[in-house]
């Protein structure tokens, strides 16, 4: 049984929260989710075909120790199923959120757009 509230955007992700998202249409997108367990901390990324409803269970993208910051918390994609999670960090799918990999860029991500079939970066050096 679902609880109230966001629990219910994806009730079988608990103990996920949605920390984010990024439609690329009306019903089209992926949510950025965060689970934290003891010291332990995660994100993971699923899919929504009905606006945000509900979304696929959620592929871990990352983890880390709460205490330390977390690696990325922004997230982008593009309708090619190209998908950025960034932040300190950078974690590139190109399989629409089945599968992460990570990326090593010469700084902090400051920022993704994705534009057609370009991606624009902006870093901090």
């Amino acid at each position: 049984m679902a609880s109230e509230g966001h629990d219910n955007i994806y009730a079988a992700a608990a103990p996920y929260r949605l920390a984010g998202f990024d439609l690329l249409t009306s019903l089209r997108g992926y949510g950025q989710f965060v689970a934290e367990r003891g010291a332990a901390c995660r994100a993971g990324v699923g899919s929504t075909s009905d606006g945000g409803a509900r979304f696929s269970a959620p592929v871990q993208v990352v983890s880390w120790n709460c205490a330390d910051s977390q690696p990325a918390g922004t997230l982008a994609f593009d309708g090619q199923g190209d998908g950025f999670l960034y932040g300190h960090g950078l974690f590139v799918s190109h399989d629409g959120g089945r599968s992460w990999a990570v990326s090593r860029p010469s700084g902090q991500v400051l920022a993704i757009a994705p534009s057609g079939r370009s991606v624009w970066m902006l870093a901090r050096c």
